[in-house]
């Protein structure tokens, strides 16, 4: 798309259509986030709390991604443990350099 637009090729209804198919599950994953601080906007719960549920989910959801590409019995159980395990490391790293940030 960012080809067509930049050299004002016409830009097809089924260029964008395929564009969002593809991008769905980045849609998706900010979802959760979404809500947690749209029901903190609405006074549900503080930011802060919205900021520790966005983490969860997001930690978490990378534990269902790694489960779900980790790969099937062809591939070793060690290894597809291994994997998913440091999807999850790598989240929660992500999680703890954020909340550093936000102490400073």
């Amino acid at each position: 798309m960012s080809i067509r637009s930049t050299s004002h090729t016409e830009l097809r209804i089924a260029d964008v259509r395929a564009q969002l198919r593809s991008s769905w599950s980045i849609v998706m994953a900010a979802v959760p986030a979404t809500i947690a601080f749209f029901l903190a906007a609405l006074r549900a719960w503080t930011i802060g709390t919205a900021f520790v549920i966005a983490d969860g989910v997001g930690v978490l959801a990378l534990a269902v991604v790694g489960t779900r590409t980790a790969g099937g019995h062809d591939r070793p159980l060690h290894r597809r443990v291994g994997y998913e395990a440091g999807l999850v490391l790598v989240g929660v790293s992500i999680v703890l350099i954020e909340a550093g940030l936000h102490l400073l």
